[in-house]
């Protein structure tokens, strides 16, 4: 363990955090007095090359992890600001930052009701953007 690491519990996965050292169970008290958790998960390369770490059973991707602990889970966004709007080409996968920016950005909407977006969106399972 790294003495200094910023660790984040992992949303959705009770009792485990992540950091850029890896994954690990939370440092906890037993009804006993002992302790227990803050143990390193050991970590297994998959057959793509990605370090993944077992959860209660299930295999992980320790860079997943780290991701949501982080950033958080993605969300979706409407890219015409237009919640009534949810045609395919209008969503995107975001952050929950991305939509509040979203939503102070449609606030200062010109007068014909278009906004102009400094990013690109991101779209789901490319890694890559719209």
């Amino acid at each position: 363990m790294v003495p200094d690491e910023r660790w984040r519990p992992i949303p959705g996965i009770k009792g485990y955090e992540a950091s850029g050292a890896g994954i690990r169970s939370v440092p906890r008290m037993l009804g006993d007095g002992r302790h227990a958790g803050g143990v390193d998960l050991a970590l297994q390369m998959d057959k793509d090359g990605y370090p993944t770490v077992k959860i209660h059973g299930k295999r992980y991707r320790v860079a997943v992890l780290v991701q949501l602990a982080f950033a958080g889970p993605p969300e979706v966004r409407h890219l015409d600001d237009d919640r009534s709007n949810f045609r395919p080409e209008n969503l995107a996968w975001g952050s929950r930052v991305e939509n509040e920016q979203d939503k102070k950005r449609g606030k200062e909407k010109d007068g014909r009701g278009a906004w102009e977006r400094p990013f690109l969106p991101r779209t789901p399972g490319t890694g890559g953007l719209a």
